[in-house]
């Protein structure tokens, strides 16, 4: 009888869990965001601002778990979420961010994100993302600039974000991280894991790009080249902090190190594949794929020629079918065909030209 009364109690249980993730699901809604705004942000005929937006997460809360907020093409101030624990009233964050339209979209699929970028701006002292603490958000089709702080593009503290199709460009500074910042709490077992996909840290000037602290960052088809960066690409220290570098390329800097602080990191937690990397320093576990100190063969800006040692020498596998916002566009940094044949390292997929039937 015992039995029975235990399994009918997790059907029961199971039963309303299920309803509990429906009805989150169905309450999840769009809000649209223009440079100029001026409407409620229910529809493209009615945008709002980014700041009327801040209003309605942080203020008003009308801006709920599960959200998606689409943004025009255009220029914005800094995007910053701070989770407040003493807020009763409000789930956190869990939203999700998507930049590239033109602003009549209905789909997410018909953004070009090489034809509308959307900007956000950074400062001297605040990142042009800062999420700090709060649940997983989604960013995705953004261009961040202008920092010039800890985390200049981005900066991330005790949360588990993920940043797909994104560029940083024109950050600068002496801080530790000068694109991207990471910190989770110090000395304690790893649960901050954010992700870099399909993201090009390009043209800035910077002690050290990366800088990961207590927390554990994944690298999957990244392009990070060009940069100022006296003090190494990435720095990994404190609290089991470690790097997973996929399908990506590092090369061309003015230094290409990954550089781990062994007195407190564990270089061996830390793995690469599948990447070209400029610098043979590459300290923490290697699996299959790498490639040393070739030269990427850039055009157009950072894309891959054909001959290019990074064109077709990724791994499929490497590339992940799912982000917070669902499952991911197989498309690279210009809104184009992740996988042709086998993927290429790096942001961008080379694109095979279309032959004329006419000749």
């Amino acid at each position: 009888m015992n039995n029975q009364k235990t399994t009918l109690m997790k059907r029961y249980l199971l039963i309303i869990g299920i309803l509990a993730i429906s009805l989150q699901n169905a309450e999840a809604r769009r809000w649209y965001v223009t440079p100029t705004g001026g409407g409620t942000g229910a529809s493209w005929n009615s945008p709002m601002t980014l700041n009327d937006l801040m209003f309605k997460i942080n203020i008003t809360h009308e801006v709920r778990m599960l959200d998606e907020i689409w943004f025009q093409k255009g220029t914005y101030p800094a995007l910053k979420l701070f989770y407040d624990a003493t807020t009763t009233t409000w789930n956190g964050f869990s939203l999700r961010f998507y930049g590239g339209f033109t602003g009549n979209e209905v789909l997410l699929n018909q953004r070009k994100l090489n034809e509308n970028e959307t900007v956000l701006i950074g400062d001297d002292d605040t990142p042009a993302i800062w999420v700090e603490s709060g649940n997983a958000c989604l960013f995705n089709g953004f261009v961040l600039e202008g920092g010039n702080a800890e985390g200049g593009g981005i900066r991330v503290v005790n949360n588990t974000s993920e940043f797909v199709n994104i560029k940083i460009r024109n950050t600068h500074g002496d801080a530790r991280g000068g694109a991207v910042f990471l910190e989770g709490t110090l000395y304690a077992s790893q649960t901050q894991s954010p992700k870099l996909i399909n993201v090009a840290i390009a043209g800035n000037n910077l002690d050290n790009p990366i800088y990961v602290c207590a927390s554990s960052l994944e690298l999957r088809n990244v392009t990070i080249a060009d940069n100022s960066s006296p003090n190494g690409i990435i720095l990994v220290e404190v609290g089991n902090a470690s790097v997973k570098i996929y399908n990506s390329i590092i090369y061309g800097n003015s230094n290409d190190a990954i550089v781990f602080n062994t007195s407190n990191v564990n270089p061996a937690d830390s793995y690469c594949e599948y990447s070209l990397l400029g610098n043979l320093n590459f300290v923490g576990s290697r699996g299959a794929g790498i490639i040393i100190n070739e030269a990427p063969e850039f055009v157009d800006g950072y894309h891959l020629a054909e001959g290019s040692p990074g064109y077709n020498a990724g791994s499929n596998a490497a590339f992940p079918t799912i982000t917070i916002g669902g499952m991911l566009e197989k498309k690279d940094l210009d809104s184009q065909t992740r996988i042709v044949e086998t993927i290429d390292m790096g942001a961008y997929e080379y694109q095979e030209e279309e032959e004329d039937d006419n000749e």
